[in-house]
């Protein structure tokens, strides 16, 4: 189960749902979880929250996984990232922008410490990417991109966009990091297949 606590309005108006503050959206997030847990878990629950009330609820077929599914949060909120060490499998972080890099490590840093404050198995959490890569056949075209896209020298460094060797050589960046998943996209301005060409000389490489 990867899930958030919702950010973009217009998916809650194409359901006519009222769209809440961030904070009441965490708050209702967090209430949440403690429900999903419940049902997959008890032959029947009652619950009292702040925002939903369960009575003699039943779930059923139980999840096949015990004790419940895999659960990941998708974010970047300080807010968030607590509640995913505490209560989540693991999290699901963003990384499209070169402005983005500080973000990520800073959020690295306080997944691990949070990790720790709760007793956590930082093996049993799983630290996910998601973002976009765009991939070049050489350095020609790697510049002729930065040029047309307006990109420095110095924020290509930090972003997934270069031919086959710079991409690998950041996907081992990341994973020294603690990234165990990717969540991608794959472009390329001149290869007709790029996901086809990742999977078979990226992701299968010898």
């Amino acid at each position: 189960m990867w899930l958030g606590a919702g950010w973009y309005e217009e998916e809650y108006q194409a359901y006519g749902h009222p769209f809440p503050s961030p904070k009441r959206s965490v708050d209702e997030f967090e209430e949440s979880l403690i429900i999903y847990k419940k049902v997959f878990t008890e032959e029947e629950t009652n619950f009292k929250g702040k925002f939903w009330n369960l009575v003699r609820h039943r779930n059923f077929p139980k999840p096949i996984q015990k004790p419940y599914p895999q659960i990941v949060i998708w974010t970047t909120g300080k807010r968030m990232i607590n509640i995913a060490c505490r209560e989540a499998d693991g999290i699901n972080l963003p990384y499209l922008f070169e402005q983005q890099q500080k973000i990520f490590l800073d959020n690295i840093s306080l997944i691990n410490g949070k990790l720790k404050e709760y007793d956590r198995d930082p093996s049993k959490f799983e630290i996910s990417l998601f973002t976009s890569i765009t991939m070049v056949n050489n350095q020609k075209e790697l510049e002729s991109l930065r040029r047309e896209s307006k990109i420095l020298q110095s924020e290509l460094r930090n972003q997934f966009i270069g031919t086959l060797g710079d991409i690998r050589e950041k996907i081992r960046e990341f994973e020294n990091l603690g990234v165990k998943k990717m969540v991608i996209t794959v472009e390329s301005p001149t290869q007709k297949n790029p996901l086809d060409i990742f999977c078979r000389k990226v992701m299968f490489a010898d």
